[in-house]
Order: structure tokens, then sequence, then C-alpha cells
């Protein structure tokens, strides 16, 4: 059999597995017959060469919704195609594919893949516009071998560059990534080897950075990386390790969004890491954080939305603390959502309210509720506590509802004081997983009362509750008395 069709046997088995190419490769395969028709002179018609009169650059266009190693087999289809795949601007390599095929085949699929990796590479291309190479499962690829590779991509002024390198493998960055004028994206996921930042680094252009499971050196280089990024956008720091930073401070003032997430397997160790974030025009903040480094928000004023969950469920103060920290950071942010973890998180915090600022700003809350194991934490209280801290408050969603055994000891919707945003601004309310439970129907209650000039409350009925429609009109009775005094207030059952 020859080397073309074995390819060609190959390329339709793979395309089984991706449907959403289907279409493109149905597409290719009939330039492919229209071709050897017109060799055969069976073509019809007036005789019109359709495909050679199409533009390269709509060519090009077709073939960057193919898989790179597809794209490359085009060349097989005529001479015209031949070249073809060489002025593509964007090429995307994954050694996932190979690990999916019988053991004996890996290694010589993944030896192709390297080759053809080198191929597209070290041509002379003039530009190329995106590259996705992940290589997480190679262990056979030389430090060099991938230093050429990044450096040939530079030299070729990309603009997207997403880099997923070799566990457990020495990973080289040229000196030239980091000066790259044409870069303004850049994603890095290093197996948690050390990222070594050159002493002079200048992305002059670049507007995303994600960094995944990336180490870094020292306090001085971790500074350069971030200080070097002068137009910077957007920040993910995921799962990255911080045990050789003491004290840094990231000031990016064009910074709009971020994300931080950190690892769950990591070892649960508080370290002395401080870090300080300055971002005046950051509008959204996504926090996973097991708070084993200290982050803190400085003069973050423009925050929009922010999402905060502190998983570390240790009682060491010192961690409590951290949490209260990041809370007052962010107190200007409008929208907030805040996970059950991070509601009992701050609960051991003593005398909390003292402690947490106003969110003058905050129209959204978004809150997780789940009684805790400890009879010492209830984060029913924490969120009334909450809701004190927040003044102008207009909206509030509770999407997971309440656990049933919520609120059943004791009465923790009946406050000395109702909180002011509730008498005064409260204007939506919206609870999930509803099921008609008494501490669910006791909160509905509350806030019937409470929330003065309440004008919407809906209701997502849990399936139970969704098929029991007599259920349903009992409680919207039970209701319907404390509406009363809420003319325009509507309650839905969805």
């Amino acid at each position: 059999m020859s080397e073309g069709l074995r390819d060609a046997n190959r390329g339709e088995k793979e395309k089984k597995s991706c449907p959403h190419l289907q279409g493109l490769s149905l597409f290719l395969n009939d330039f492919g017959e229209y071709l050897l028709k017109r060799k055969k002179g069976q073509d019809e018609g007036e005789g019109k060469d359709i495909i050679r009169k199409l533009p390269d650059s709509i060519l090009h266009y077709i073939l960057s919704f193919l898989p790179t190693k597809d794209a490359v087999r085009t060349s097989i289809l005529s001479t015209k195609w031949r070249y073809m795949w060489t002025g593509m601007l964007n090429f995307d390599f994954d050694d996932e594919l190979c690990f999916w095929k019988t053991n004996n085949k890996k290694f010589e699929l993944g030896t192709c893949l390297l080759n053809l990796v080198d191929r597209v590479l070290l041509h002379d291309a003039a530009h190329i516009q995106k590259l996705r190479l992940s290589l997480l499962f190679m262990m056979h690829v030389s430090a060099f071998r991938s230093y050429l590779w990044i450096y040939s991509v530079i030299k070729h002024n990309v603009q997207e560059l997403d880099l997923c390198l070799p566990i457990r493998t020495t990973i080289l960055l040229p000196p030239s990534l980091f000066t790259s004028k044409s870069l303004s994206t850049l994603k890095l996921v290093m197996g948690s080897d050390v990222l070594k930042v050159p002493s002079s680094v200048c992305f002059s252009g670049l507007k995303i950075l994600h960094l995944s499971s990336v180490t870094f050196l020292d306090h001085q280089s971790c500074q350069q990386l971030f200080s070097g990024c002068p137009v910077l956008q957007e920040l993910v720091l995921y799962e990255c390790v911080w045990n050789n930073i003491n004290n840094i401070t990231i000031s990016i003032p064009t910074l709009r969004r971020l994300t931080i997430y950190e690892d769950p397997l990591a070892p649960l160790q508080l370290l002395d890491s401080e870090i300080k974030i300055y971002a005046i025009d950051l509008i959204s903040l996504n926090c996973e954080t097991y708070l084993t480094a200290d982050f803190l928000f400085c003069y973050i004023s423009s925050l929009v939305d922010a999402s905060v969950d502190f998983t570390n469920l240790s009682s060491v103060p010192q961690a409590v603390h951290r949490a209260v920290k990041l809370l007052v950071g962010i107190q200007g942010v409008k929208s907030l959502r805040i996970s059950k973890a991070t509601l009992r998180f701050v609960s051991r915090a003593n005398n909390f309210l003292a402690h947490l600022s106003i969110f003058h700003n905050l129209m959204h809350l978004e809150v997780y509720v789940e009684p805790s194991a400890d009879p010492g934490e209830y984060t029913e209280e924490i969120l009334m506590d909450l809701l004190q801290k927040t003044p102008n408050l207009e909206s509030l969603d509770i999407p997971e509802g309440l656990h049933p055994n919520a609120c059943l000891i004791g009465n923790y919707w009946i406050l000395n004081s109702v909180p002011h945003c509730l008498r005064s601004c409260l204007k939506e309310f919206s609870i999930s997983n509803f099921s008609g439970k008494v501490a669910e129907i006791e909160l509905l209650k509350y806030l019937l009362k409470s929330a003065t000039i309440l004008e919407k409350m809906m209701i997502y009925c849990s399936e139970t509750l969704e098929a029991d429609l007599k259920r349903q009109e009992e409680i919207s009775n039970q209701l319907q008395i404390l509406r009363e005094g809420l003319v325009s207030c509507i309650t839905e059952f969805l």
C-alpha cells in the first residue's frame, strides 16, 4: 500500500472522531474528486477550473479549520495543493492524539508528530498568526529541539502562542520570546518546571498572559516578568508555585481580568509569600485559593464582578486573617459571588463584622449557603452579617438553595435589626433547587416581611417540587398573605 493511501485511510478514521470537522473534510474531498475529474476530462459545464480561480487566502482560511496534520495531508491532492499548507497562519499540534492509539503505535506516531512540527515550524514562512503546541506526554523531546521550535516561531512574528510543554522535562525558553513585539497572547503550561526569566523582558504588545503549573525562580525574576508587560489586560495564574517568593508587588495599571487558581493537590501549608496586586483598572476577578500565599489587592477601585472561593478549611488564625484581608481588598466590587466554603471560613474570624469594610458599590450578591458540620459555624448567620455590610444591594441570588438541615436549630432569620438593604433597595431575589423545606419557606417569609420594595421573587423548583403542583400551590398561598403589602412584587415558580 502506498504512503499516500495509508495517510488517506488514517485520515478517514480520525475524521470520525472529529464530527465538527467532517463538513470541511468532505468539502476538501470534493475538491480532490473535482481535480481528478479535471485530469480525466470528466468535468462538466463550461470547463472552468473553479478551484484554480479561488484566491490562496480563501484556501488558507479553509485549511485553518482543520487540524494541522490534516491540512498538511492536502498536499497530496494536486500540484496546486502541494505547498498550500505552508501559507497557513494558524497551526495546532497536540500529542494527545497519539495516545489514543495502541501502545506499539504511540512511539511511531509521536515521532511522526515531531517530524511534522519540524517541517512546519522550520520552513521559511513569513508570518504565523497562531500556534498551539501541546506536548505534555512526550518525554523524549529534547530541550534543544523545543528551544529551536519556539525560537523559530518568534522569528515568524507569531501573535498568539499556546505552549503546553513536556512534563518533568527541563524547558529552555529563548530570550527572544521575552522581547517579542508581535505577541498579543501567551499561554504557557510548564509541568511545574521553574520559569527562568532573562534579565531583559519587554512584551510590548502582550495583552493576554496565562501561566499554568509554573514555578517562579525567585522574587527578582518574577518581578521582571510582570513589570515587562506594560499593556497586559488579562492574567491567569493557574496552579503556580510561590515557594521561592517572599514579598512581591505586581503592578499592572492596564490589567482588566485576573484569575488565580491554586492547586488542590498541593500541600496545605501556609507560605510566607505576600503578593500585592495593584490593578486600578481591574474589572473582573476570579480567585479560588487555598490561602497558601497571602494575596493583597490594593486600590482595586473599578472592580465590576468578582468570584471568591476559599477552600482551605484550616482553622489557623493566620489563614482566616488572610481571607478577611482579601475580602477587604475587593470592597468596591459591584457583583460578588461567594462560595459556601468562603462563608464557612470567614465565620471563624473573631468579630468578623468589625474587620469587614462596607461594600458600598455592591449591587448583586450570589451566595452559596450550607450548614457546617461544626455546630459553632452557621453560614446562614454569616450571610445575614454580610447583608449588614451591603447597604445598596439590589439583587440576591442563592443558586444551590438551602441545605435541608439549614435553619432548624434556632431561627436565623429573626434579627435584632433588619439589614438596611432589605428595607431600602433589594428589588430581586432568586433561589434555585427549592424543594419547599421548612428552612426555605421561612427564608421566603422573612424576605417578604422585611424587603419592603421587593419587585421580583424567582423560585426555581427542584425536580421533586416541579412535579408536585399541589405543593407549589400550597406554598404560593402561604406567601400570598405576606405579599399583600408588596403590590408590585411578582413571585414566580420556575
